[in-house]
Formats: C-alpha cells, structure tokens, sequence
C-alpha cells in the first residue's frame, strides 16, 4: 500500500512538471506590419474632399511605415527594395519614399511591390492602386435643368488631370450656336452662357470638353441639354 508521503511527493511533481510546460510554451511576437500609402498630385476643384486617384501618365509618391508591437520602427541602416510593374527603382534603394511615374500603357492599374530587410526578417508588402479616367463635370445649379432665357451660368469642374496648374486646362463649350473656349482658371470653371432669342420650352443641348494642354492626350467630354424657360 503507498503512505501517504508518498502520494503527497507524486502529486507535487505532476505539478511542477505541468507549470514548467506551461513556462515553455510562448505566443509568438507578432510579425512587423508594412503599411504603404501614396498620394498623387492630379488637378482637382479646391473643394472636393474625396482621394485624388490615379490616372495613366501620374507621378505616385509612395511612403513606407513598419509597425512593430504597434509602434513605428526605427528604419534607419534597413534595406528597402521598391519595385514597379517588375522594375526595381534603384533610384530609392534603402528609402522609406519613393516615387514612380505610371506609364499611359498600363491602363488597369500600378503595382508596387516592396520589401526590407529588417533585423532577421525579409518583409513584403504588394500595392495595386487602380487607375481611373479624367472626368468633367457640368454643374447647373438649376431646377430640372430649366434654364432662364437670358443669362445662365455652369460650372464645369474636371477631375483627375495630371496637370499642376488649372492654366494648363483649356475648358471648351458648346451651346446652339455658342462657343466658348478659356482657361480654367481664367474663370474658375464658372461660364456664362446666353439664351436670350429662344423660345420657352427649346432644348438646348450643351457640351464641355477639357483639354490639358501640358498633355495633348489627355482630355474628357460631358454632355446635357438644358430647357429654357
């Protein structure tokens, strides 16, 4: 029969060796994250507030931030590789910045890989920003589009151009038998068409077309018709 000495020394080693497997096992320090953001320069109204987006022919300035245990790491003597659509930029070689310029041809999307060097790990993060296309707004503050039959004004607002200053944007209109050709900036996008002559209840197609002068490819149309009233 065991004494009860015994049994006591049995129990107490089942549970030292139980709390030193427990001391052995660690949860594993959670691997550094890479954040990428990136912000292009492409010509938008002062007052709009969405993300200016990327378009074929944009110049894309690129920022690299680790976070380890939540905090921003030190990336100072790191090796930093950026890489676009399968070309390294050798130009940002160990820099947390880098910029590219997106090609007219890649007409789907840009794609950024980076990767570091950091401490004992090799570290990568893909970026695919999507392109989107130039876009010209007509703005007519004017209910159901009915128009009065003297003066009216639009606002033609273009979205996306890569171009640096509104002087470089050439906002062309028609309508009737009006045109009107000037720089965005001459007028703020704000154009006063005149309607005088024509009958209540006349459809008056209107069209404006924003070239950008700094790159002859780049333009966009938008179309509506207005009623006089």
């Amino acid at each position: 029969m065991v004494s009860v000495p015994v049994v006591v020394m049995v129990i107490v080693m089942v549970m030292v060796m139980v709390n030193f497997g427990h001391a052995q096992v660690q949860t594993p320090a959670p691997a550094p994250k890479l954040i990428v953001t990136w912000q292009v320069n492409s010509f938008v109204p002062s007052d709009y507030n969405g993300k200016v987006l990327v378009t074929p022919g944009s110049t894309v300035n690129l920022h690299l931030d680790v976070l380890e245990k939540g905090k921003p790491a030190n990336l100072k003597g790191a090796t930093i590789i950026w890489d676009y659509n399968g070309q390294r930029l050798y130009d940002f070689e160990n820099s947390p910045n880098a910029q590219i310029k997106t090609s007219v041809l890649d007409s789907i999307n840009a794609r950024i890989t980076v990767t570091i060097l950091y401490g004992s790990q090799r570290l990568s993060k893909v970026l695919s920003i999507p392109f989107a296309s130039q876009i010209v707004v007509i703005d007519a503050p004017y209910l159901n589009l009915n128009v009065p039959a003297d003066l009216a004004t639009v606002h033609i607002r273009p979205y996306f151009f890569n171009a640096p200053s509104s002087n470089l944007l050439t906002i062309t209109i028609k309508a009737q038998k009006q045109t009107i050709s000037d720089r965005y900036s001459a007028h703020n996008g704000a154009f006063d068409l005149n309607f005088s002559g024509l009958a209540s209840g006349t459809i008056v197609p209107l069209n404006a077309t924003v070239l950008n002068d700094l790159i002859q490819y780049e333009s966009a149309s938008q179309s509506t018709s207005f009623k006089i009233l």
